[in-house]
C-alpha cells in the first residue's frame, strides 16, 4: 500500500536525491578545508565550527519555514527550498576562504531546513490513515540507503574530478530534486485542525 501510493513513491524519491545530494559533501568538506588553509591551521576546528553553524542554522531554520509551510503550503516551501540550496552550493565551487564558506553553509544550513521539514510534513499529510508507521519506516530506509551512497559517491567525484566538482555535483542533484518536486509531488494544503 506505501510503495503503491505514488505522491508517497515521489516524496520517497525526492527525499533520497535530496539527501544523498548533500551527505555526499561529508568526505569532502574537511579535505576541502585543509585545501583552503595554510598548513599550520587547525583544520578540524575550522570544519568543526562550520559543522556546528550549519547545524545551528539548521536548528532555526527548521522552526521558522516549517511554520511557514504551515501557512503557504508544504509543496511551495518545498520548490523554493530544493532550490535555493542547489543555487547556495554553486558559489561554494568557487570559495578561496573557509569565512566564505561557513558562511555560504550556514545557509545551507537554513534552506536545507525547509526541505527537510516539508518532505515530512507532505509524509505526515499523505500517510493512509493506520499506515504512518509503515511510511516512517520506509522513509528511514530512504534516509539509510542515501546516508550509505551520499558519501560514497562524494568520495569517488572528488578523487576522479576534484574536490571543487563535488559542490557542483550537489547542486545539480538538489536541482534535479526541485524539479522532481514540481513534477511529481502532489499540491497538497497543511490538513485542517479540528477547531478550523
Amino acid at each position: 500500500l506505501v510503495v503503491g501510493n505514488r505522491g508517497l513513491v515521489s516524496i520517497f524519491s525526492v527525499r533520497f536525491i535530496a539527501r544523498t545530494a548533500v551527505r555526499l559533501m561529508g568526505p569532502v568538506l574537511p579535505l576541502f578545508i585543509q585545501s583552503l588553509v595554510p598548513p599550520t591551521a587547525r583544520v578540524a576546528t575550522i570544519a568543526g565550527l562550520i559543522s556546528g553553524v550549519r547545524a545551528a542554522a539548521g536548528a532555526i531554520g527548521a522552526v521558522t519555514l516549517g511554520r511557514a509551510s504551515d501557512r503557504i503550503g508544504y509543496r511551495r516551501v518545498l520548490l523554493a527550498c530544493a532550490t535555493g540550496t542547489a543555487i547556495l552550493y554553486v558559489p561554494q565551487f568557487f570559495v578561496t576562504s573557509p569565512w566564505h564558506l561557513l558562511i555560504l553553509q550556514g545557509a545551507v544550513g537554513i534552506v536545507m531546513s525547509g526541505v527537510l521539514a516539508s518532505l515530512s510534513a507532505l509524509l505526515a499529510n499523505l500517510a493512509p490513515e493506520g499506515r504512518q508507521g509503515a511510511v516512517y519506516g520506509v522513509d528511514s530506509s530512504v534516509v539509510s540507503m542515501a546516508n550509505a551512497v551520499g558519501p560514497m559517491v562524494g568520495a569517488s567525484v572528488a578523487a576522479m574530478v576534484g574536490l571543487r566538482a563535488s559542490f557542483l555535483l550537489t547542486a545539480g542533484m538538489l536541482a534535479l530534486a526541485a524539479g522532481l518536486a514540481w513534477v511529481l509531488v502532489p499540491k497538497s494544503e497543511p490538513r485542517e485542525s479540528p477547531t478550523g
